[in-house]
């Protein structure tokens, strides 16, 4: 099996480009050598409609991941929404004490002793 296999094999499972390029550079090719490589391989792909199919368990961690995702999305919005309504009481209560504290001022003052 040649490195062109094993680029082959990676890009038909659906690993992305990055990981392929930093297998084979842990294999022992040099940078540019890798690059070449997968560049040379992208274009047999694109010349024969090749496409990549990423594999069961891509497509299962990939599903969960998204939905996770869309949880804490959904938790996120949640608090948001919270945090907006408390901001919303606050500015209602900053409203009553600036209201409190003009009726106040325009009161005359009572001299102490």
């Amino acid at each position: 099996m040649t490195a062109s296999d094993v680029v082959r094999a990676m890009m038909r499972a659906g690993y992305p480009r990055d990981e392929i390029y930093d297998m084979l550079v842990e294999a022992g090719l040099k940078g540019e050598q890798a690059q070449l490589l997968i560049e040379r391989i992208i274009v047999e792909f694109d010349q024969r409609n090749l496409v990549s199919r990423p594999s069961r368990i891509a497509a299962e961690v990939s599903r969960l991941f998204l939905e996770s995702f869309d949880n804490f999305v959904q938790e996120v919005r949640s608090r948001a929404d919270q945090f907006s309504l408390k901001q919303d009481i606050m500015r209602n209560e900053l409203e009553k004490l600036k209201r409190a504290l003009a009726t106040l001022a325009r009161q005359p003052r009572t001299k102490r002793k």
